[in-house]
């Protein structure tokens, strides 16, 4: 895939693509020169899904609280996170 496709994919699609390499993938049912190509097809889904939720993250992140007239960041602390 090009980087220019990556960069306009959205997380969503991303998603769905990777889904559906899933899927193919634990039918079985490919040639093993198709499998590795939907397996590295697949790890770049991952890797622009992973590249979707960084930078959703850093904008929740950047969620602004006004305290006496100056922003704060705060860190986005995730309900999984606290458990660990």
């Amino acid at each position: 895939m090009r980087k220019a496709e990556k960069n306009k994919m959205s997380f969503e699609d991303a998603l769905l693509r990777l889904e559906k390499a899933a899927n193919v993938l634990e039918s079985g049912e490919l040639p093993l020169a198709e499998l590795l190509k939907t397996f590295e097809d697949g790890m770049e889904y991952v890797e622009i899904c992973q590249d979707r939720l960084q930078k959703a993250e850093a904008t929740m992140d950047k969620v602004l609280q006004k305290e006496q007239d100056k922003i704060v960041e705060m860190p986005l602390v995730l309900e999984e996170e606290s458990h660990v």
